[in-house]
């Protein structure tokens, strides 16, 4: 038996080591396919800029709760839980964010060295904005307000080109008339590019980005890809080392929270004008009206609330795992789309590689 189980683990920690890279294999047939035309992904959407983009908090909070309830609590355990975690967060902030202060992340300094650079190339031979400038229509307009801005603030410099400049972008946001004779579209983009990089040292995406640049021209690891298998792993590293006490408390308080809701469920149905008609009492001397009009909604709102309360601790109280896996499965979706949509296979094959050395150090072989 206890050799079965074995095996079984193997197994299941074998399938969860490739998880991620089989995930990239599938994305990339899909997206060779063209199947992916389907789905549409915004990268500036609510979902990816408040939920993935922040996804290090989300799965910190969620995945130290776990830790809080099912863990072992010990000084020992405590101790190589937070050395796993801050690892892994000096790592993903070091490839993402910063090596040091003024030093731009991995990834961009991996851009900068295979030739990357930050273009300022807005406009093309039309004068017209160039489809090579940013990879949406929503950047685009992003890109042109910020320069606008930028520019329309500091015309010092070069009066005649500022003012030229700043004439031709809001021409094309739409902000502006677009009658002047039209100048060389080299001559303004190079402007644009000077005059930036004369005021910034532009060694990192999101000063790029800040600026109203385009990241392009060289090998840019997927930071997606990165952070999500990094979320992914590091969720499931923490889940493999709980996992018996997970069964345990889902078996031992499932069955009374879900005799409760049954419970509930029936007082919610059984409420209601027509019942407590049945039901009604000749010798309460409660008003018909507050019986059949007004208590009903109330009891309604009085259960609704303590099946909430019931949910609420189940899932958060005894049973965050729910939380967990539901975290997991969102993550590998993002990972999914992220796969079939953006950045070539090499790139992504860079931020996978680059997240799971760490984690698999870490989990498999150090902690």
């Amino acid at each position: 038996m206890n050799r079965r189980l074995q095996r079984f683990r193997s197994a299941s920690e074998c399938f969860l080591f490739l998880l991620c890279p089989s995930i990239l294999v599938v994305g990339n047939v899909i997206s060779l396919l063209s199947i992916s035309d389907f789905w549409v992904a915004n990268k500036d959407g609510i979902l990816n800029v408040w939920f993935v983009k922040r996804g290090w908090f989300w799965t910190s909070v969620i995945a130290w709760w776990c830790q809080i309830r099912y863990g072992d609590l010990s000084h020992t355990n405590i101790k190589r839980t937070l050395i796993r975690y801050i690892l892994l967060t000096v790592w993903w902030f070091t490839f993402t964010q910063s090596v040091w202060v003024g030093v731009a992340p991995i990834m961009d300094l991996v851009f900068k060295l295979t030739g990357g650079h930050c273009s300022f190339d807005v406009f093309d031979q039309a004068m017209v904005v160039s489809e090579k400038f940013q990879d949406s229509e929503p950047r685009r307009l992003g890109s042109l307000k910020k320069l606008v801005k930028w520019f329309s603030e500091r015309r010092d410099g070069n009066a005649g080109m500022g003012e030229e400049t700043v004439y031709w972008l809001n021409c094309r946001l739409g902000e502006g008339p677009c009658e002047n004779t039209s100048p060389s579209n080299s001559a303004m983009n190079s402007f644009i590019s000077e005059a930036l990089n004369n005021a910034y040292p532009i060694d990192n995406g999101q000063m790029c980005r800040k600026l109203g640049g385009y990241w392009t021209g060289g090998h840019d690891p997927s930071g997606h890809v990165f952070l999500i298998t990094l979320m992914t792993m590091f969720l499931i590293g923490e889940l493999r080392l709980f996992s018996d006490k997970v069964g345990r408390r889902l078996r031992s308080t499932s069955y009374t929270y879900f005799r409760m809701s049954f419970a509930y469920v029936k007082e919610l149905l059984n409420n209601g004008l027509v019942w407590n008609l049945i039901d009604d009492d000749d010798s309460d001397q409660t008003p018909l009206i507050l019986k059949t009009l007004v208590y009903p909604p109330l009891k309604c709102f009085w259960t609704l609330f303590k099946i909430i309360i019931l949910l609420v601790t189940y899932i958060i109280w005894e049973n965050p795992v729910i939380f967990l896996i539901g975290l997991i499965f969102t993550w590998l979706w993002a990972f999914f789309i992220t796969c079939t949509m953006f950045h070539s296979l090499g790139e992504q094959l860079t931020g996978l590689i680059a997240a799971y050395i760490v984690v698999s150090l870490i989990y498999w072989y150090i902690y």
